[in-house]
């Protein structure tokens, strides 16, 4: 060692153990996640319907009228949890209280989307133009349409959600 470096070596940095087990754990639940939908679907004893996309969707009340179309404004109650059904996310204040996920500062009201015409959609886009005024469904996103790879916060990487949406108005 001269100088505080290695003579003809180069040093390189590993990787820690930490870093490894994350790569590990995401390898993992990439692949597991095909399965614990279908356990979800079995267990609850649900037959969504599919899209293209891998979207699934249970309607738990018909709305009427006319979809909403790209460049629409889609105004929506929604609460977004795990398979298992935590919750992590709400528009109903009251229901985010009961889930210990109440946030100071959070006004907890509808949500407003517009609805896209190019680029890729999450899940959740992709079904503002689905349905009518008035549906009240049940959503079961796979990670590619939702956080994916990534992950957010809590949300780790290859988790798919659920998502309870309802659609309040659609504005042209």
């Amino acid at each position: 060692i001269r100088n505080g470096q290695m003579a003809g070596m180069a040093v390189v940095a590993c990787p820690s153990s930490g870093f490894r087990k994350r790569v590990l754990e995401a390898k993992r639940a990439k692949e597991e996640e095909p399965s614990k939908i279908n356990h979800h679907l079995l267990t609850k004893g649900l037959h969504p319907i599919s899209t293209p996309s891998g979207l699934q969707y249970t309607i738990l009340r018909e709305g009427a009228g006319a979809r909403a179309v790209a460049g629409d404004s889609v105004e929506v109650n929604y609460t977004a949890s795990f398979l298992n059904g935590k919750i992590f996310e709400t528009t109903d204040e009251a229901l985010a209280r009961q889930a210990g996920v109440f946030q100071l500062g959070n006004s907890y009201q509808p949500l407003t989307l517009q609805v896209k015409s190019d680029g890729p959609l999450s899940g959740f886009e992709e079904c503002m133009g689905l349905f009518p005024k008035g549906t009240k469904a049940q959503l079961i996103i796979p990670s590619r349409l939702a956080y994916g790879e990534n992950g957010h916060g809590r949300i780790h990487p290859y988790t798919p959600l659920l998502c309870t949406i309802e659609i309040l108005d659609i504005k042209r």
